[in-house]
């Protein structure tokens, strides 16, 4: 099963997320954190049109704000390659949550499974940081259980 996952993952980011879509998400969230560089106004989407907008948080644009040191296009895919990573992590989490190891049949059965979801593929397509937020939600999940109090309310902060 491990082969038909290792593929499936390599499918959805190499050759479906790599590729994009006509919708791009990516490009106000990467002009926005420019922006925020660059000591200019982040916020100045004209909400008459149906184009993507950036809303996310001050705080958001502060922790994304790394993405804009790099190109456009290399920013993308190492954002792409983030989130993937990230939903791979929190697959190993919940996992782990349930007392089954990586090594049990039920890991390459959860990460085809996953990354064969049209939520996964669309975040990797659009380049959105849904990955990264379903990672700090399943830590703040596994830290609860753990009873780490605070830093299970860090990652449910930054999400």
């Amino acid at each position: 099963m491990w082969p038909l996952a290792v593929m499936t993952v390599i499918h959805r980011i190499v050759v479906k997320a790599v590729n994009g879509s006509i919708t791009d998400d990516y490009a106000p969230v990467y002009n926005a954190a420019l922006a925020f560089l660059n000591r200019q106004d982040v916020y100045t989407a004209n909400f008459n049109s149906v184009d993507p907008h950036y809303l996310y948080p001050p705080s958001g644009t502060m922790l994304l704000a790394p993405i804009a040191i790099l190109d456009p296009e290399k920013s993308r895919w190492l954002f792409i390659l983030a989130n993937a990573i990230a939903v791979i992590i929190a697959l190993f989490v919940l996992l782990k949550m349930f007392d089954l190891a990586w090594n049990s049949i039920a890991a390459p059965i959860l990460i085809f499974a996953a990354f064969s979801t049209e939520t996964v593929s669309n975040t990797l397509i659009f380049s959105n940081i849904n990955g990264l937020i379903l990672l700090a939600e399943v830590a703040f999940l596994a830290l609860l259980l753990r009873r780490r109090d605070l830093w299970a309310g860090t990652a449910i902060g930054l999400t």
